[in-house]
């Protein structure tokens, strides 16, 4: 008998599941339970109960019975009733006397040995349903706070929703405020320790704590909401003219801070009400009663979407209503520079009040500021309006006038909140018209209308190839700018920025091949004007056609290193191209012009030497020559007239072309026109005349007093641009000996490293073996 009823008490389930499990940080005292436990029944093993004392056993285990029957109770109590220490005392004794109970009957069961293990089933089972004393204690210090927070939130509650707008005085309203604050984050504190220490949710307790908070929070919410929107006329919210919000109402702002405060914390799960008071649980934020997700996932916060309503309220009263004189679609200014004076307004005290307050519940990079979320709010109601007046914008007009205020909007919008369109595309407002195809096509076509117009106004203005920029002689300029140019860079840079607003990167992609288009267009333009000046003197929209293509070159160039314009490109196939092919056009038309220019001197130039080539070279006599300049002149360092008459004209051209093109420009043209003077003397003077030594002495003043000093006002070092005209001088008026022995060495077949090395020892770098057995030819009646 004894057996079976001791068998029927360890095979018992029916101990209810207490309303708290064992936390971590309880471990420590389960081990010094269950090592008491264990100290109990080691001292089982060193005693039996004899087979003839069986009956004692029956007595035994029917007081365990009894106290296991008042422990079941006992525990039923405490879960359904509101506990205190005394409950607990109680429980902790019958659980004490069962113990002692067993030990004392089962001191001598020796024959008996399953006993133990039964009893000892029976010990941890006890074990593992108790709950420590110290947290026992402290929940029911939990409950007893909770509850005295309930009652006091029932009773200021009522007085509040009433009374707040008439009877209270702003000091009772805000320590009424603070209370409620106090008592809510009690219920919500108890409400968080329950959930990290893993509570069912069936526990009646758990259910209780639930209950409080989301009844209070939907009560509160809402108090706080008819409060917070109260509060705009005491601080002088929202700011819509030249007065600022009330700086001077101090305990209004305190109490519109502290209501801003309760809403965030209501929609968050995140509650603070000190730097040492403040409950930031990922579990409780991530609840459906709070935010329903992580905390960087809200995209707009509650007290932001109420500051947003007046405005809104503005808004749809001025610009949307049917008899509102503001709601024209005539002027689609005035609604949009209104929203973007509304951000600019009230951000000192969105930035001096709000956003501090922001930072205090959120971490850097997990929250928007309030400017950045009143303008997500004010954006969408911009959106609303355009999609509006779309389907009225039939005149092309009204479409290209709204489409331009739009992007000057999203620019200014852009400035004052810098990246919000990066943030989430579809606040563009721009899109109400891209979103569709056909309202994309109509915009291209009109902007290529536009285009043309405006490139058609810069060639029949007569002002549009006078220089506004680089024409001061005073200092070099690496660009001449026109204004034809200007106009144009100011176009090209206009259409880049329209298109950074554009939402679609295909669009965006089609702004560019417009861009393209129009600056091909514009070359073959040029090209066509170009082609009527054939002779020189060049006129000055010549030259300004010139500076033109070269400032579109380094337009481009700068456009390589757009990261927007690259961007684009790429996403859009390899268009890597498309800058040099743009380039290399108008490079070759800056070639072609420069050809020009170089051909017409050059044929004036050659025209000058034919007189001079009939200069008796042969023999000529410096002591006898009527050439000189003055009569006072050594003839040793004189010019001959006729060459500084040459030299001259190619000055005065030089000078000319100096004046009308830039410095970049003219440094090229330089090179390229020195070399062909170069080949034009050699060719036309030394190789196709014999000098004597007075010859080519006078050959060597002209070209190195006169040629040289022209160039040297532009160019640094002559010598190495005109080596090759140097080395001929050089050659005919070096000494009879010399040439000898270069004719020898050449005639000798002497290697022509060897024949080299022996020119380079007289100063001769740049010319053949071949062309200076040739020069030396050129020399006669030298001694």
């Amino acid at each position: 008998m004894a057996l079976n009823q001791l068998s029927r008490l360890c095979l018992t389930e029916d101990v209810p599941i207490p309303f708290i499990r064992q936390s971590k940080q309880s471990t420590e005292q389960q081990d010094e339970l269950l090592s008491n436990s264990l100290n109990i029944f080691s001292k089982l093993k060193s005693s039996f109960l004899p087979a003839e004392q069986l009956t004692e056993y029956d007595l035994a285990l029917q007081r365990i019975a009894k106290h296991r029957e008042q422990l079941v109770k006992q525990l039923v109590k405490t879960e359904s009733e509101s506990c205190d220490n005394k409950h607990w005392e109680e429980f902790a004794t019958r659980f004490e006397e069962t113990i002692n109970d067993s030990k004392d009957s089962i001191k001598h069961a020796k024959k008996v040995s399953f006993l133990y293990e039964n009893l000892r089933k029976i010990n941890e089972k006890l074990l593992s349903k108790l709950v420590a004393k110290e947290q026992y204690c402290q929940l029911l210090k939990l409950l007893r706070d909770v509850s005295d927070a309930d009652r006091s939130l029932k009773s200021i509650y009522p007085v509040m929703k009433q009374d707040y707008s008439t009877k209270l005085s702003v000091d009772t309203i805000i320590l009424n405020i603070c209370t409620i604050r106090r008592s809510y984050y009690t219920v919500v504190h108890c409400f968080n320790l329950l959930l990290q220490a893993n509570l069912t949710k069936t526990s009646p307790i758990y259910r209780y704590v639930e209950k409080l908070t989301i009844d209070w929070k939907e009560n509160i919410n809402q108090l706080a909401n008819d409060m917070f929107t109260w509060s705009f006329e005491m601080i002088g919210w929202p700011t819509v003219g030249l007065e600022d919000v009330n700086p001077d109402r101090s305990k209004h702002r305190s109490l519109f801070c502290d209501l801003f405060r309760i809403l965030i914390e209501m929609q968050t799960g995140i509650f603070q009400l000190d730097d040492s008071t403040k409950i930031k649980s990922s579990k409780l934020s991530q609840l459906e009663l709070f935010a329903n997700g992580p905390v960087d996932s809200i995209r707009y916060h509650n007290p932001i979407k109420l500051m947003a309503i007046p405005l809104i309220k503005r808004f749809n009263y001025h610009f949307t209503a049917p008899n509102s004189k503001l709601n024209n679609i005539e002027n689609p200014e005035w609604f949009l520079c209104q929203v973007e004076q509304w951000i600019t307004r009230n951000e000192p005290f969105l930035s001096d009040t709000i956003d501090p307050i922001l930072e205090q519940y959120f971490e850097d990079g997990m929250y928007k500021t309030a400017k950045f979320q009143l303008t997500c709010h004010l954006l969408e109601l911009v959106k609303a309006k355009l999609q509006t007046d779309a389907h009225k914008l039939t005149n092309d007009r009204l479409f290209t006038l709204t489409l331009d205020e739009v992007i000057i909007f999203n620019k200014q919008i852009d400035f004052i909140v810098s990246g919000i369109f990066e943030f989430d595309a579809k606040l563009n407002p721009i899109r109400v018209f891209f979103d569709d195809e056909v309202h994309f096509e109509r915009f291209i076509n009109l902007e290529k209308a536009r285009l043309n117009e405006f490139v058609d106004s810069i060639f029949n203005s007569d002002s549009s190839w006078n220089i506004i920029y680089g024409n001061d002689s005073t200092e070099e300029n690496q660009y001449m700018i026109c204004e034809a140019a200007d106009k144009l860079s100011l176009l090209l840079q206009n259409l880049i920025e329209r298109s950074q607003y554009i939402p679609s990167n295909m669009y965006r992609s089609r702004m560019m091949d417009l861009i393209v288009e129009l600056m091909d267009d514009f070359r073959l333009r040029l090209a066509q004007v170009i082609h009527v000046y054939e002779e020189w003197p060049f006129s000055n929209k010549f030259y300004a056609i010139l500076n033109t293509f070269a400032f579109l070159v380094s337009l481009i160039n700068e456009w390589r290193n757009n990261s927007y314009l690259l961007q684009i490109f790429n996403e859009n196939g390899d268009h890597s191209s498309a800058f040099n092919n743009m380039i290399d056009t108008f490079e070759l038309m800056i070639e072609r012009i420069f050809e020009r220019i170089e051909n017409n001197i050059i044929t004036e130039v050659t025209f000058d030497i034919i007189e001079y080539k009939k200069l008796n070279w042969h023999s000529m006599s410096l002591e006898s020559n009527l050439n000189y300049q003055s009569e006072g002149q050594q003839s040793s360092m004189v010019m001959s007239k006729i060459g500084a008459a040459l030299i001259y004209n190619i000055s005065l051209k030089f000078s000319e072309i100096k004046k009308r093109i830039s410095s970049n420009l003219f440094n090229t043209f330089l090179y390229d026109i020195a070399q062909k003077i170069q080949d034009l003397f050699f060719d036309r003077i030394i190789m196709e005349h014999f000098f004597n030594k007075d010859g080519a002495k006078q050959l060597r003043i002209d070209i190195v007093y006169g040629l040289f000093s022209i160039f040297s006002l532009y160019i640094k070092n002559t010598e190495y641009t005109f080596a090759k005209l140097s080395d001929a001088i050089l050659l005919l008026n070096c000494s009879s000996e010399t040439c000898r022995n270069l004719k020898d060495r050449f005639q000798s077949q002497c290697g022509e490293i060897e024949f080299k090395m022996a020119l380079r020892n007289i100063g001769i770098y740049t010319l053949k073996p071949s062309t200076v057995i040739a020069v030396i030819e050129k020399r006669i009646g030298f001694n």
